[in-house]
Formats: structure tokens, sequence, C-alpha cells
């Protein structure tokens, strides 16, 4: 086929994207192939049936497809394009003030898509997930500037995005930081299982899934200290996510959190700096009658110079 017909065929095939009727909702997945005709339409480009990643999903226009729970018409597409401009790095060679500029003007995005509204939420999501030409980090700023406007509409593509192999890890961390603003009941549905039980599957980092489940359950007002408990004592788990969740049990003073740390600086299997982060917990968490005992009988039988000279300066400032 000569470079005319092609693009002749090309924009025929754009043409008659636009003008079709409307669809039955896409699957998320699905989405991801949408929007990449779409977007391959916008530049002139021949159009691409999948998009990276995203399996073998047939091809539509989502200028006239139900995406995911809600519409967005060319109007929010061109409002999208706009607001995705913004998140886009001003060149290294730029001066300092241009880069100040651009980070100023960045963080205003998130509130400029929640006043465009749901809409333009999806468009910019859809846009974020799928421009394989754009840079990586306006991409992910993208997904989660979209999330909160594009609220759970948008729930199922991003717990796919989480879950599922394929999409670039960039775009998956990003995802699962958006899932819970976009739709807190579906992130602690996803989340808390895979936190409770490693799963062998590659996923976003756990302390990303943490954070994000954390997110979830503040918003609302479910107990994470169960959770948190289980990886703050997991020893196979990454000393990042034990740690966050060791900071964690001390901002959700309960019986049970207090007496998870406790047992923590007690019984540490030797990692001195897990067991400082439980100290300190504790003196954050719980008043000095409850802590000044439990520090002083530790330090009656502690061999660690590290932990002996930690919680006899504790015990010096907040015990006598």
């Amino acid at each position: 086929m000569s470079q005319a017909t092609s693009q002749a065929t090309s924009q025929a095939t754009c043409s008659q994207r636009r003008s079709a009727s409307p669809l039955p909702a896409l699957r998320p997945l699905a989405l991801l192939a949408a929007a990449a005709l779409a977007l391959a339409c916008d530049r002139g480009a021949e159009p691409a049936a999948t998009a990276k990643g995203a399996g073998n999903v047939p091809a539509a226009d989502p200028t006239a497809t139900k995406v995911v729970g809600g519409d967005y018409s060319e109007q929010d597409r061109e409002t999208a394009r706009a607001l995705f401009a913004r998140l886009v790095a001003p060149p290294e060679t730029a001066t300092s003030d241009v880069h100040d500029r651009w980070i100023e003007d960045m963080r205003l995005v998130p509130d400029d898509v929640s006043r465009a509204g749901q809409s333009v939420g999806l468009a910019l999501l859809a846009r974020s997930v799928v421009d394989e030409a754009a840079p990586m980090s306006a991409r992910r700023h993208g997904i989660e500037a979209a999330a909160a406007a594009a609220g759970p509409a948008a729930g199922e593509l991003l717990e796919n995005l989480t879950l599922q192999y394929g999409p670039a890890m960039e775009l998956r961390d990003a995802a699962v930081r958006a899932l819970p603003k976009a739709d807190p009941k579906r992130a602690l549905a996803v989340l808390e299982p895979i936190l409770r039980v490693r799963p062998r599957q590659t996923l976003p980092p756990t302390e990303s899934l943490l954070n994000a489940y954390l997110d979830a359950a503040d918003q609302l007002s479910v107990d994470a200290v169960p959770v948190l408990n289980l990886l703050a004592a997991d020893l196979h788990q990454d000393m990042g996510t034990r740690h966050l969740a060791v900071r964690q049990l001390a901002e959700r003073p309960t019986p049970l959190s207090l007496a998870v740390l406790e047992e923590l600086l007690v019984e540490s299997g030797g990692n001195g700096y897990l067991r400082i982060l439980a100290a300190q917990g504790l003196l954050r968490a719980a008043p000095p009658e409850r802590v000044c005992p439990i520090f002083e009988r530790v330090l009656e039988r502690e061999s660690s110079p590290e932990i002996i000279n930690f919680l006899s300066n504790a015990v010096e400032r907040n015990c006598r």
C-alpha cells in the first residue's frame, strides 16, 4: 500500500469513528485502545488498533462511547489536552524561574480538573494512560490529577492498571495512588486482601499499596490497625513497608496498636532502627505512665548499645 493510500485510509477511519453512533460501555483496558485511536486521529497518524500493554481489545472512538461508566465529549478532550500540556515539564535548559513557574502552575491542575468536572477528568485519565509519546512524569501526574474529578467511574480502569501486568510500572504506581482518590471503597476492597496475603504477581511497591490503602481507610473511617499490625510484624516484608506500618501504628493509638509497638520494641529480631521507631511511636501514642515502665523493663536486659542509649535518654527526658 502506498503512503498516500495509507494516509487516506487512516483519515477515513478517523472520520468514521468520529461519526459513529454511541457504542456499549467499554471494558477498562479497552479504553486504552479506544483513547489510543483518538490520540492517533488527533495527530493525523495511522490509528492504532491497540495500545501497548492493553491486550487484544477492540478499538473505538471514546468521544462517542461510554467510557468506564461516564461519557466525555470532543470539547472535554480539548480541555483535557490543555490541562495535560501544563503537566509537561519545561526543557532542562530552561531557567530556574521558568521551572518554578511550571511547578507552581502544575500544582493547580488537580483543582482545575475538579472544577472542569467528571467528564474532563475521564478524558484526562484516558490521555494520560495511553499517550506513549508524552513524558512519563506528565502521564503519572495526569493520572493522579484526574482521579478525584473522574470519581468512581474511573475505579475499574485504575484497579486494572494496578493489578494487571503490561502497562509501565510508573503508570501502575500512579494508578494505585489515584485509586483511593477516585473510589475509596473500591480501593479498600482491592488493596486489603493484597496487603494481608503477599501475592506472587508483579505489583506496584507494597509501600505504595499501603499508602493508598491508608488514604482510603482514612476517608472511610475504617480501622487500619489490623492490617498495619500484620505488615509491621512480617519479617519477610520489605523494610520500607514495615517502617511505614510502624509509624502509622503510632498515628492510630488503640490497645492493639500499642501492644504491637511494645512487642516490636521487645522482640524485634535485632532490627535496631525498627525498635527505635517502635519506641518513638510509643512516646507519641501513649502517656508516660504507660511508656516508662516498658522502657525500664527493656533496659534491664538490653544488650544493644544503640537501644540502651536511646531508651536511657528517653527515660531521662520523659520519666523523671
